[in-house]
């Protein structure tokens, strides 16, 4: 496997709620949580969900052979003995026919898995990055708790905005644009297309997005920079990072040093897309939150383990018996975020308690705890 390629994509469900919520006498009963019952290949008693698909052990393990065998076979009777098939019928013969109503289910092996997430996140950053580059203008006034309770993205629109026309002919800047709260605001709507985001109640989508915006802002402006060859921070625009007129030179300069951090690592490494996004993918589904309530973890850390083996598997495919190490290595990057947010929030700290600041993005007061 030399690179991720595309699939379809599909879904099952393990959750029974057909019960009323009250008897007649006006008690409450219990929704009953249970597992799938039907195999949806052989229409047996199915034992969970394999492969994505409410399906019984002999279905997962003969599609797994055929999988790791590279098996084929033919049908003698025009691909048609899955055709009348009924609950409590026997199991037909013809294996070329079972395969076939497993694809068409579809079970799909683990590296069919990988292919459909990575390729879900290689759609999502075009259109960030359409977003980013388009002349769309947000509301920046907003406190954040008002922009989480937007259970909408604004990169649902993003395909009519207009491009980002911010450059003469002659390299002259026409339009400014506040790139900081701007991309800020960039990430917490990228946070919030994410199918997580919608799992988790409105306090803990609060928590995630206060505790992981910023990181993945200055991921995603230290890979975007890397990738223009830029060994600092330079936008879509052309232009570079600007320090406000009050600061002196020694802030200064510490602000860029902090701003800097990352681009050591991603040169030793040779970072490529498909690594940076599912490093943001595993730094945004942070179960080490400790505001997040316990149910809530257990689904970002679910979230976290498939975006984890979709890298793991990409970095055996890239680099061999080197990708174990390579990954180790990456993830050594989200140790590296928290620290620089956290020396971030500690700057900003420091500067409000000698300057009071006018905040003209409501949400990054939010973002930045001061």
């Amino acid at each position: 496997m030399n690179s991720p390629c595309s699939s379809s994509s599909s879904n099952g469900s393990s959750f029974d709620e057909n019960s009323p919520n009250s008897d007649t006498h006006g008690k409450p009963k219990r929704i009953i949580i249970t597992g799938p019952k039907i195999c949806e290949v052989c229409l047996g008693k199915a034992t969970g969900h394999h492969y994505t698909v409410p399906s019984c052990n002999g279905c997962k393990s003969f599609f797994r052979r055929i999988i790791i065998e590279n098996l084929e076979y033919k049908c003698h009777q025009d691909n048609r003995c899955f055709d009348n098939l009924n609950f409590g019928d026997p199991l037909p013969k013809c294996r070329a026919c079972r395969y076939a109503r497993c694809v068409d289910v579809p079970l799909k092996s683990l590296q069919s898995q990988i292919c459909d997430l990575i390729n879900n996140l290689v759609h999502l950053d075009v259109q960030t990055r359409k977003f980013r580059e388009s002349s769309y203008k947000p509301q920046l006034n907003l406190v954040l708790s008002d922009i989480v309770a937007d259970d909408n993205s604004l990169l649902s629109m993003v395909d009519k905005l207009e491009p980002l026309d911010a450059i003469s002919e002659g390299g002259s800047q026409k339009v400014s644009r506040r790139w900081f709260p701007f991309d800020i605001r960039l990430s917490i709507e990228h946070v919030k297309t994410y199918p997580l985001f919608r799992k988790l109640p409105h306090s803990d989508r609060y928590h995630l997005i206060q505790n992981t915006a910023i990181m993945l802002t200055n991921l995603s402006n230290t890979f975007f920079s890397y990738s223009k060859k830029s060994d600092t921070i330079v936008y879509p625009d052309g232009t570079f990072i600007k320090c406000p007129p009050f600061w002196d030179s020694h802030t200064e300069k510490m602000a860029r040093s902090i701003g800097k951090r990352l681009f050591g690592p991603m040169i030793r490494l040779n970072l490529d897309n498909i690594e940076h996004l599912l490093l943001k993918a595993i730094v945004i589904c942070n179960s080490g939150i400790g505001d997040l309530s316990d149910d809530s973890k257990q689904i970002v850390s679910t979230e976290r383990t498939k975006y984890a083996m979709a890298l793991f598997h990409y970095e055996l495919a890239k680099c061999a018996s080197e990708g174990p190490a390579r990954m180790a290595n990456i993830l050594n990057i989200v140790d590296l975020l928290e620290h620089q947010q956290r020396d971030q929030r500690d700057m900003i700290l420091f500067l409000s308690m000698t300057r009071t600041p006018k905040w003209k993005s409501l949400f990054l007061k939010d973002l930045f705890n001061v």
